[in-house]
């Protein structure tokens, strides 16, 4: 299994030029926070930036929470990427790759971008340089039922669970490797337990043990942003620069 190299679309979109409060600087990379807010009594018209693909989406939601958090982020997300795309948000209407990432046909390969959400709180970065991804995750109370699932996504979860450290690792440990799994854009279909770093500084150097995946230099950093959230970005630029906005 490769990373995912997305295909040239028909619509193509251009970076927007000027000095603009948003513009990106090399090496620089903006994590904008939104809040999503109470999705069940949002009274937002939030169908005004969705195309007819979109709304089809929406429709298939059963929960009208689901349904209003899809179109509520998909309004944010294209509201953010016209800041850098020379587009009205509107008018902006996303590919996917081969694997259902989201993408924007630019014509600039290093042009990329990664959206999370956890409960009312979402985060999305923007780089243009080079592939980014982020996770963002509210921390639930944990219990001992909890420490098997972290058995099933880290390798060295035994002697964290026996050294009574997995609680303060869970979090870590799963905003890194999704993260990780979304700059290389195959998300859930990357083993988790393959999905390691070294974390004696930071950023921390993250190491991909699946041989079907193209060696790549990747870089995690965490992100305390939100109080009670955990979140973790990951991009394979060592120098990049965090603005949050």
């Amino acid at each position: 299994m490769k990373e995912v190299e997305y295909p040239r679309g028909e619509r193509v979109y251009k970076i927007r030029e000027g000095k603009l409060p948003e513009a990106l600087m090399d090496g620089e990379v903006h994590v904008w926070k939104i809040e999503l807010g109470d999705l069940l009594s949002c009274s937002r018209d939030l169908d005004e930036f969705l195309d007819s693909s979109e709304l089809k989406r929406k429709s298939r939601f059963s929960a009208k929470e689901h349904a209003n958090r899809f179109a509520l982020m998909r309004t944010h997300l294209k509201t953010i990427l016209s800041k850098y795309i020379d587009a009205k948000a509107e008018d902006l209407q996303f590919e996917l790759s081969k694997y259902g990432r989201p993408f924007l046909n630019t014509g600039n390969l290093n042009f990329s971008f990664s959206l999370s959400h956890s409960r009312s709180k979402a985060l999305l970065a923007v780089s243009l340089d080079g592939v980014c991804g982020i996770d963002l995750e509210f921390k639930e109370l944990l219990d001992e039922s909890d420490a098997q699932l972290f058995r099933s996504f880290d390798k060295d979860a035994t002697s964290k669970i026996e050294n009574g450290e997995w609680r303060e690792n869970f979090y870590q440990s799963w905003t890194l490797k999704e993260a990780t799994a979304k700059a290389l854009g195959l998300g859930m279909r990357l083993d988790f337990k393959k999905i390691n770093a070294d974390r004696s500084s930071v950023p921390h150097q993250v190491i991909v043990e699946e041989r079907s995946v193209n060696p790549k230099n990747l870089w995690a950093i965490p992100l305390k942003v939100f109080e009670g959230y955990e979140a973790c970005f990951v991009t394979d630029n060592k120098a990049t620069s965090i603005k949050i906005l």
